[in-house]
């Protein structure tokens, strides 16, 4: 009897063992496949920064609320005067369109009026550097990124803080 137990504490260790390494092998064969699916970030970065965009025309809508309505108190009229030009600053952004291509080369679009420069991504900082054709440089801070939504940062024009993009239409 006390050798029949001590065979089957014996098997039931081994199968225990066993059945640990099973599972620390399903494991690392399940992290390889998750590393292998998961694009790096940055990557991922340029490869959604990389299309035609145009201004979100909803998002400067709502800024645009969001300053009238800070006026109401001090400047009624000013904040009157803003509310009024709400859905015609709307369709205007929503007419701007930026294409940044594969090859450094954006091309901006107003009105049917056409401008390319060239634009530059420093993955790591998430600044997104645009260079206009007479060599000016704007930095952007990248602060949202996915495939519906690109949204920049000026950190220096007061009047445009943040700029929203949706791919275009």
């Amino acid at each position: 009897m006390k050798k029949t137990l001590q065979v089957v504490l014996c098997v039931g260790i081994l199968f225990f063992t066993y059945s640990q390494a099973e599972a620390q092998k399903k494991k690392k064969k399940k992290d390889v496949a998750e590393k292998a699916a998961v694009v790096t970030p940055t990557e991922d970065l340029k490869t959604l920064v990389q299309r035609k965009w145009q201004l979100d025309g909803e998002f400067f809508k709502a800024e645009m609320k969001k300053e009238a309505d800070k006026l109401k108190a001090t400047n009624p009229e000013k904040a009157a005067e803003i509310e009024a030009q709400l859905d015609m600053v709307a369709t205007f952004a929503s007419s701007v369109t930026m294409d940044f291509k594969a090859d450094g080369v954006m091309e901006m679009s107003q009105m049917g009026q056409a401008e390319s420069g060239k634009w530059t991504l420093d993955e790591k900082a998430k600044i997104l550097t645009m260079i206009d054709p007479s060599g000016k440089e704007t930095k952007l801070n990248i602060k949202d990124v996915s495939k519906d939504k690109l949204v920049l940062e000026n950190p220096t024009d007061e009047n445009m803080k943040m700029i929203a993009l949706i791919p275009a239409k």
